[in-house]
């Protein structure tokens, strides 16, 4: 019996994508992964599951796994998020895991109205056309929801082709040498910081910065503030508020590309108290100003 193992982001179809298997054939086993790379308080409880599903599993049965699929969601657009689950898999079973051993599920395939699925394949571009090539286009398109026999026969049919194709499975052995990812990623959540949000999850932020950082964000932040306060009264004043303002921009700015923080609530309200700040107090001296007059 061939074991194939399911990873991927959480909604992607990968329970689904199992059951649509089983339904063909009993000789294909598929093992389900809890979502990887999925934006959450701890990840590492997910990742340490994960790892010790593979890990009894590889003990369990010395042949290994015969491919590892990544299981992605036809029709939308391939996000960061995407590329970290990419990533983070990579981490935990090796750089060539995807090379040597991987396929992907493009689910939600009742949506393809495309003449060819081979084709769309090749005609992608950035990020999507480098993952495609690194599994030497090992492509499935699933549809899931479909109740055809022949349908189902088909997709559990290219599965096993290209399971088939891959030269050997992925075993123990192979686990064991990932060992130093593993380490990275863990040492990686462990830096994780979550940050005060409010009550809605989906408003929350989770960043990766080191206290340091920190420090610097609340510094740049003070700095335009209170040089917000002063810029009508002094050059130099002014000055600092921009300095102030230019440092707090690009540290954001930094984070942002670095991956480890989203613009949340917290940091739009800042953004906009500086503007209203900003705003505020000329209009508040041109009304001092009228009225002195007008007393005159």
């Amino acid at each position: 019996m061939r074991k194939i193992l399911l990873v991927g982001r959480a909604g992607n179809g990968k329970t689904s994508t199992a059951r649509s298997l089983r339904m063909v054939s009993s000789e294909i086993e598929t093992i389900p992964c809890v979502g990887v790379g999925d934006i959450q308080e701890d990840r590492t409880e997910s990742i340490q599951t994960v790892i010790s599903l593979v890990q009894d599993t590889l003990q369990a049965n010395r042949e290994g796994m015969s491919a590892i699929i990544l299981v992605l969601k036809y029709g939308v657009r391939f996000t960061k998020q995407e590329k970290d689950a990419v990533e983070i898999t990579k981490l935990m079973f090796g750089e060539s895991v995807f090379r040597s051993h991987g396929i992907i599920a493009m689910t939600y395939g009742d949506l393809f109205e495309a003449d060819c699925f081979e084709d769309w394949c090749r005609e992608q571009t950035g990020d999507i056309h480098n993952l495609f090539e690194e599994v030497n286009y090992r492509i499935v398109l699933m549809d899931n929801k479909s109740q055809e026999q022949q349908k189902q026969l088909e997709q559990y049919t290219e599965v096993l082709r290209h399971v088939e194709g891959i030269r050997r499975p992925y075993t123990l052995r192979d686990f064991q040498d990932a060992l130093p990812g593993r380490r990275e990623l863990l040492a990686r959540e462990q830096t994780r910081v979550t940050l005060p949000c409010c009550d809605t999850p989906t408003l929350c932020v989770h960043a990766a910065v080191s206290d340091r950082g920190n420090v610097a964000f609340i510094a740049g932040t003070v700095w335009t503030f209170f040089g917000l306060l002063l810029f009508e009264y002094s050059l130099f004043l002014g000055l600092f508020w921009l300095t102030g303002l230019t440092f707090w921009v690009l540290y954001v700015f930094r984070e942002m590309s670095n991956g480890s923080m989203v613009i949340s609530v917290k940091y739009a309200s800042i953004a906009a108290g500086a503007l209203f700040i900003y705003f505020l107090v000329p209009i508040s001296n041109n009304v001092i100003l009228d009225r002195s007059f007008e007393d005159k």
